[in-house]
């Protein structure tokens, strides 16, 4: 077995539902939204998966506003607005869950989707490349599972421009796409 923390988490998948469903949140937001919906959690907890799911593929950020207030800590906050990346996973939820999710308000997203889906591509051949320096001294187990999540990785990053990109653009990227999960062999 694996040492170290995993790398899946329900508490993110919980927040890719709460996402997919707002469109985009900041962290605090998402923390009202998760112990009304699902069940408490500490604000650390939120932001550690917040942050863990922006390096591992499952959020994006979306902007990052300067909000005018009174806080206890000055006259301005920041906040950073997370949106769904290609790589995230949503959680089953119950009847219950889904009624409270429908209910949660929309924004729509200021994001570039092509600027973003060619920068996750970017990403992808970044890990190829080092998957192919480093899989000399991997296990052979190592190796096939990391062969076949960089492949996964791949078709969700297709599936995840289709549904934001226009058409010609999308068969654009997804020949990019194809020709680097070529590379995996």
């Amino acid at each position: 077995m694996a040492r170290g923390r995993p790398i899946k988490t329900e508490l993110r998948e919980k927040l890719a539902a709460l996402l997919s469903q707002a469109g985009c949140a900041y962290g605090y937001e998402l923390y009202k939204m998760y112990k009304e919906i699902f069940e408490p959690v500490s604000l650390r907890n939120i932001y550690y998966n917040l942050k863990k799911g922006l390096s591992t593929g499952e959020f994006i950020i979306i902007e990052s506003k300067r909000e005018p207030g009174e806080f206890t800590w000055g006259s301005e906050s920041e906040h950073i607005y997370y949106g769904l990346g290609p790589y995230a996973i949503t959680f089953n939820t119950t009847e219950k869950q889904k009624q409270k999710l429908v209910n949660l308000s929309q924004k729509t997203a200021p994001i570039d989707w092509l600027k973003e889906t060619q920068n996750k591509i970017k990403e992808l051949d970044y890990d190829i490349a080092n998957f192919h320096a480093k899989k000399a001294h991997m296990k052979y187990e190592d190796v096939r599972k990391l062969n076949e999540l960089l492949k996964l990785h791949g078709a969700r990053l297709k599936d995840w421009a289709s549904s934001n990109i226009d058409k010609e653009k999308h068969r654009e990227l997804s020949t990019q796409i194809n020709e680097l999960i070529k590379k995996l062999g």
